[in-house]
C-alpha cells in the first residue's frame, strides 16, 4: 500500500461520519433539554430557601439588637438605649402596595407623643429620620426572585395553624427587648378589621408562621415562637 492511500485510510477512520455527528448532537439535546428545566426548579427553590433564611436572620439581628441594648442614633448628638426591635411583615396591598414583597425591620420607638406599643407605626413609606424625627423604619427590605410573603398564620398553644383565611390577620410585629429573650408578637387586622388585632400571650398562644411562595408555587415558611426560637421549613 502507497504512503499515500495508508494516510487516506488512517484519516478515514479519524473523521467522525454524519451519522455519528448527529448521534453525538441529539445525545447533548436529550441532556440539556432535561438539565436545563431542572436547573431552573432548583434555582427556584434556593432562591425561595434564601428568602425564608433571610427573614429568619432579619428576626435574630432584632432579638440581638433588642436584648443587647443595641443604640439607635436618632441624631448627630443623641442615642436611644431603650428601644425595642422587631420585623413587620404585611399582606394587604390596600394598606402597602408593596405587602407581600417586602418586610420591614424597625426599632419601636414614642410616636407623636405616644408612648412604645410594640407595633410599626411609621407606615409603608419606611420615612428617613432627616425626614421624619421619630420614624421608626429602620429598613424596607424588597423580597427578589418573584418570591412572595404567602400567608402569616398564628400557631395556637395545641398547636394548631389558622392563617388568614380563618382569622383576620393583615400584618404581624414582631419585636424584642432586654432583659427578656421571648418574643413579643401583635397582630394587625385586615382591610375587613382594620388597626390592632391579637396580641400574643403565652397562654394564648404559641408563635407566629410566615408562609412564603415562589413563582414556581414551592412553598417554605418560618417558624418564630413566642420562646424566641426560629425555625426554617
Amino acid at each position: 500500500m502507497s504512503s499515500r492511500s495508508s494516510k487516506s485510510h488512517a484519516s478515514a477512520l479519524r473523521a467522525f461520519t454524519l451519522l455519528e455527528v448527529l448521534v453525538s448532537i441529539g445525545i447533548m439535546l436529550v441532556i440539556i433539554s432535561v438539565v436545563i428545566p431542572n436547573q431552573s426548579t432548583y434555582s427556584k427553590g434556593a432562591s425561595l430557601k434564601n428568602l425564608a433564611n433571610d427573614i429568619a436572620l432579619t428576626v435574630r439581628q432584632a432579638q440581638v439588637y433588642g436584648t443587647s441594648v443595641q443604640g439607635f442614633k436618632p441624631g448627630a448628638a443623641s442615642t436611644e438605649f431603650t428601644d425595642a426591635y422587631g420585623v413587620y411583615f404585611n399582606i394587604v396591598p390596600s394598606t402597602d402596595p408593596l405587602a407581600k414583597t417586602t418586610f420591614t425591620f424597625f426599632a419601636d420607638r414614642p410616636q407623636g407623643g405616644q408612648p412604645k406599643n410594640k407595633i410599626y407605626d411609621s407606615g409603608p413609606t419606611c420615612p428617613t429620620l432627616s425626614a421624619v424625627p421619630d420614624s421608626e423604619c429602620i429598613q424596607k427590605i424588597p423580597i427578589t426572585g418573584g418570591n412572595q410573603i404567602e400567608d402569616l398564620c398564628l400557631i395556637a398553644v395545641n398547636g394548631s395553624i389558622s392563617c388568614s383565611n380563618v382569622i383576620p390577620i393583615g400584618g404581624a410585629n414582631i419585636s424584642f427587648l432586654r432583659p427578656n429573650t421571648d418574643a413579643s408578637i401583635v397582630l394587625m387586622g385586615n382591610s375587613s378589621f382594620p388597626g390592632l388585632y391579637f396580641i400574643c400571650t403565652p397562654t394564648t398562644c404559641k408563635g407566629l408562621r410566615i408562609k412564603l411562595l415562589s413563582p414556581s408555587s414551592a412553598t417554605s415558611s418560618v417558624d418564630v415562637y413566642m420562646t424566641g426560637q426560629i425555625s426554617v421549613h
